[in-house]
């Protein structure tokens, strides 16, 4: 990352497709702490929300909220997580966490770049169940549409999608190339499915 930042400067776009915190020792013994420390020393630009972000709960003293050890690390995080289909299921509407926002629209190198950020709907089987109870992962793609829109509205010359949803695919050497990817690829069908130019460029994590 030194050296792509002494080469790229101010152009380069730091971001991470999620399951940031899970994983390793150095990470998991204080619950993600480090993995933030580490992130934020690297100067992330955003993060998508992963199913693993869920995975530590209330933490290990217990408590009401089972969301409390996430909540702690967005806290401390120096850049946001974006996830624009995760609804409280009682309200119906997306949450409301600290530094946790649909999309963000960044000044990089005097270009407006939007970022949309989406969490996989396979969360609701891939953490603890228990952990997300009063949780909504909606099909992203009507979310990213009304995203990119207000981005748009914004002044946003450049809209990725920064989703911590994955693909399946033989060959990976060229990124316009789908050819290879299974059908059904989560990632590559979301994007078939969004109206052209939606977004410029699709970023996943999960698989």
């Amino acid at each position: 990352v030194q050296a792509l930042k002494q080469k790229y400067g101010d152009a380069l776009l730091l971001l991470d497709g999620g399951d940031i915190y899970q994983g390793s020792l150095a990470s998991n013994i204080n619950y993600g702490e480090a993995t933030i420390a580490a992130m934020n020393h690297m100067g992330y630009a955003a993060a998508a929300v992963g199913n693993h972000e869920f995975d530590f709960g209330a933490g290990p003293n217990g408590g009401d909220d089972r969301l409390a050890v996430m909540k702690k690390r967005f806290v401390e995080a120096r850049f946001p997580f974006l996830a624009a289909n995760i609804l409280d299921k009682n309200t119906g509407k997306p949450v409301q966490w600290p530094n946790h926002h649909p999309s963000i629209l960044l000044d990089i190198n005097k270009i407006k770049v939007g970022i949309i950020g989406a969490a996989t709907p396979e969360t609701k089987v891939t953490t603890n169940p228990e952990n997300i109870v009063d949780l909504e992962f909606a099909p992203p793609a009507p979310y990213i549409v009304a995203e990119a829109k207000k981005l748009r509205q914004a002044g946003a010359e450049i809209i990725i999608l920064l989703a911590h949803i994955g693909a399946r695919c033989r060959s990976l050497k060229d990124p316009f190339d789908a050819s290879s990817c299974q059908t059904g690829s989560h990632l590559i069908e979301l994007v078939k499915d969004l109206p052209q130019g939606t977004v410029h460029a699709a970023l996943g994590g999960h698989t």
